[in-house]
């Protein structure tokens, strides 16, 4: 122990009052000194006491790091033997409970992608996988190796689905291309077909206007004919009475009379010519043929009026298939044209798609949503 000195002169000379005041016997100067065997004593109680506290505190750290570990371990080997449900249930509890810790965000996302095992660009670009990564990837304790493996898989997975949609958007390209074709080959049909109904449009229109005017004709015919027959008929009935009355008159009268028997022979004996029988034989023939001939013309026309309304008719019916197929042909340049808008317009989704892909930074999960 030091020897106690005088604060005031430095003097070794002092007398104990008690047990930590003294009295310099230079100066007279009083002064207190604690006692450091007794202090001492207490401090190693006190660290003591410290050290027991710090390795019950250590030895519980240690034991909650322990338990930790194991349920970590455990949520690992569920998700190796592919049970997702119960590992989410762990890391459920654990993305709450150990935030901090970035394999609470690695299993997480370990369970979405099935242990990295798909290639579903939908499921790593989703909102949640999103998230898992950036908070994981803001934790202190986060290693590189696992950053290592994150890219390599992001990458994979980024450039499959780039792939495919490379592929589709080839697809869709020469669709689009054969749809067009079509489209332009069915514009020309329908063309056609328009053409073809205007023309036979016409052709009905000429048939019906010769149709109503040998109507028109066939009336007038029908007229005259039937007026040249009445007049045959009272030519025939004329001649007849004529003969029979006049005849009779003349014999009453003593005309000479060349053959009573000929029809209508008084008359011709009365104006002084010789007539035979035979002549009135003729006059009645030609009659018969007059009115036969009128007949027969008023027939012809009937006959060509009725093969024209069958032609009409007929012609008609070819105008409604037409218009039928042109109905057909416009229904189907429809649908191909509405093919070919929805093909062009999957095809530009696909571009845009490959232009989002082409800007994504595996770094920066942010570039992953659009």
């Amino acid at each position: 122990m030091e020897a106690i000195k005088c604060p005031n002169c430095g003097s070794e000379k002092v007398q104990e009052l008690s047990e930590e005041k003294y009295m310099c016997i230079a100066c007279d100067n009083v002064f207190l000194v604690h006692n450091l065997s007794k202090e001492f004593r207490q401090t190693d109680e006190h660290l003591s006491e410290v050290h027991s506290d710090i390795k019950k505190s250590i030895d519980e750290i240690k034991q909650g790091v322990s338990d930790q570990a194991h349920t970590f371990e455990n949520a690992f080997n569920l998700i190796s033997l592919q049970d997702y449900e119960k590992a989410e249930a762990i890391f459920k509890n654990l993305r709450v409970e150990e935030s901090i810790d970035y394999r609470s965000w690695w299993g997480s996302f370990l369970i979405c992608t099935r242990n990295l095992s798909t290639n579903d660009f939908g499921i790593i670009s989703s909102e949640k996988c999103v998230n898992y990564i950036s908070v994981m990837r803001n934790c202190k304790n986060y290693p590189d190796d696992i950053e290592e493996k994150l890219e390599n898989y992001l990458t994979e997975v980024v450039n499959c689905y780039k792939s495919r949609k490379e592929v589709e958007l080839h697809n869709l390209t020469s669709k689009a291309e054969k749809s067009d074709s079509i489209v332009k080959i069915q514009n020309e049909k329908v063309d056609d077909d328009k053409k073809v109904v205007l023309d036979m449009e016409n052709q009905v229109k000429e048939k019906d206007l010769i149709c109503s005017k040998f109507n028109a004709s066939a009336t007038r015919v029908a007229t005259v004919v039937g007026i040249l027959i009445e007049i045959c008929v009272v030519a025939l009935c004329f001649w007849k009475l004529f003969y029979c009355w006049i005849g009779a008159s003349l014999i009453v009268l003593n005309a000479p009379v060349t053959d009573t028997d000929s029809f209508g022979a008084g008359f011709l004996a009365f104006i002084g010519l010789p007539v035979k029988g035979i002549i009135s034989i003729v006059i009645t023939g030609v009659l018969v043929i007059v009115a036969f001939k009128a007949v027969q013309l008023v027939l012809w026309v009937c006959d060509f009026v009725y093969d024209t309304k069958i032609g009409l008719s007929d012609l008609s019916t070819k105008l409604d298939d037409c218009k039928k197929e042109l109905d057909k042909s416009n229904a189907s340049l429809i649908r191909e044209k509405k093919s070919y808008e929805d093909t062009v317009y999957y095809r530009n989704k696909v571009v845009t798609e490959i232009k989002f892909l082409e800007r994504i930074d595996i770094k920066d999960m942010r570039t992953f949503r659009l």
